[in-house]
């Protein structure tokens, strides 16, 4: 199935344009990222690169989300200033790429495991432990269209 693309003119002077730009610097995103989180009223996060891997600040400096080079998630932290309560998780990934486990702050560590796949070597059953007891299995079939 083919996604549908809509183009947006968007008409603004050489000051606005100019505050875009410098939007777009700060944030580390691209110009359509920024415009619309901009257009859905949404905070634009900050974003640098240390040692390869991108890091994005949320609205304070507690709240950032750690991602390697492609994308996946390392590690999270949320800080809720109503609770004055903060949450670090940290992800690891298989060989494959795929979840295996996310250590929480709070001394939860959730583990992923892959028995079955299917003969593209995608997984079919994911069985999911909390603390080292079963907790959850997930099951998916993959239709393939040639």
């Amino acid at each position: 199935m083919r996604k549908l693309n809509y183009t947006v003119t968007i008409r603004m002077n050489k000051a606005e344009y100019d505050l875009l730009q410098n939007k777009v610097k700060e944030s580390g995103q691209t110009q359509q990222a920024v415009v619309i989180h901009a257009i859905a009223g949404l905070k634009i996060a900050s974003a640098e690169e240390v040692d390869g891997n991108c890091i994005e600040h949320g609205d304070t400096e507690r709240d950032y989300v750690v991602k390697d080079a492609l994308g996946r998630v390392l590690k999270e932290s949320a800080y809720s200033e109503m609770d004055d309560y903060l949450t670090v998780k940290e992800y690891t990934y298989n060989e494959k790429g795929w979840l295996e486990t996310c250590v929480s702050s709070d001394d939860n560590k959730v583990s992923y495991d892959y028995p079955e796949t299917d003969d593209r070597g995608n997984w079919t059953r994911m069985v999911i432990t909390l603390n080292g007891q079963p907790y959850g299995i997930a099951e998916r079939s993959i239709t393939y269209y040639e």
